[in-house]
């Protein structure tokens, strides 16, 4: 039996948490992937779901590092965003903090750190469109920055690499 501060890793199959038939459940659902607890679910089903360790909570999290009221997940309209309600350990979306008191939108296949706890946000509405197909959603300004960040990496001092690309760009419109 393990003690309550020592660490171990688990590995489980994430499908087999959604239903027992391998479908995804109709509604998102946070699953507890790392932590005390790992397979609890819970889904969220109402306007607003709480986590905490207190046991008046939608999601108790039963960990020293989770505070009593820790955050809550609001559903507005099919929009998932989560919100730290100023607990001592923050909360983390996808490895970055979230600024207390403040909404943080979620997608499908985020990780939520609470304390040593981790959660996986799994939205399966979000995933599909009206026809059944998968949607991809592309920040157009955040790939652009992405590439110019990118060139602006392999270009020296003397602008050689964007020279050549000009001079490849004038060849192959003769």
């Amino acid at each position: 039996m393990m003690e309550e501060n020592e660490t171990s890793t688990q590995v489980f199959n994430v499908c087999a948490l959604l239903r027992g038939d391998g479908t995804a459940a109709n509604t998102a659902q946070l699953i507890v992937i790392h932590g005390r607890g790992v397979g609890q679910k819970t889904e969220l089903n109402r306007p607003r779901t709480t986590i905490g360790r207190r046991d008046t909570n939608h999601l108790i999290l039963a960990s020293a590092t989770v505070s009593r009221e820790h955050a809550y997940v609001t559903c507005e309209e099919d929009r998932y965003s989560i919100v730290d309600i100023g607990s001592r350990n923050g909360v983390y979306v996808n490895g970055q903090k979230i600024p207390p008191r403040r909404e943080w939108r979620l997608s499908h296949g985020d990780s939520l750190a609470l304390g040593e706890q981790l959660l996986l946000f799994h939205c399966p509405q979000r995933l599909f469109n009206s026809q059944g197909l998968v949607e991809i959603g592309i920040d157009r300004n955040k790939v652009k920055q992405e590439v110019d960040d990118l060139l602006a990496r392999f270009l020296g001092s003397d602008g050689g690499i964007q020279r050549r690309l000009v001079e490849t760009d004038k060849r192959t419109t003769r």
